[in-house]
């Protein structure tokens, strides 16, 4: 969600033990006045934060919601925390 035309733009991020979090990001142009990078400056900070907090209670991991490739699955003591800044890639079509 953003504001009108302000920087105030903001993403929610599910979380495995505690709802979720809504952050502000910036998004830095290219040349042609495109998007090109998104920044989150408080990402990894907040989820891992915030997933120090609480008991697993079944869950299987601590941090951000996420499909975990070829079976990988955490330790306890770890959290599954993403870096803060994305670059945009191209969409592409399924022929």
């Amino acid at each position: 969600m953003c504001s009108n035309g302000f920087s105030i733009c903001r993403n929610e991020f599910p979380l495995m033990l505690h709802g979720s979090l809504l952050l502000p990001f910036e998004t830095v142009d290219n040349e042609q006045s495109r998007p090109e990078i998104v920044v989150i400056p408080s990402l990894s900070q907040e989820v891992y934060q915030t997933a120090q907090s609480g008991e697993l209670g079944g869950k299987s991991h601590r941090g951000l919601v996420a499909d975990l490739q070829n079976g990988f699955t955490p330790t306890d003591d770890e959290v599954v925390a993403p870096y803060h800044v994305y670059r945009y890639q191209e969409c592409s079509k399924s022929p």
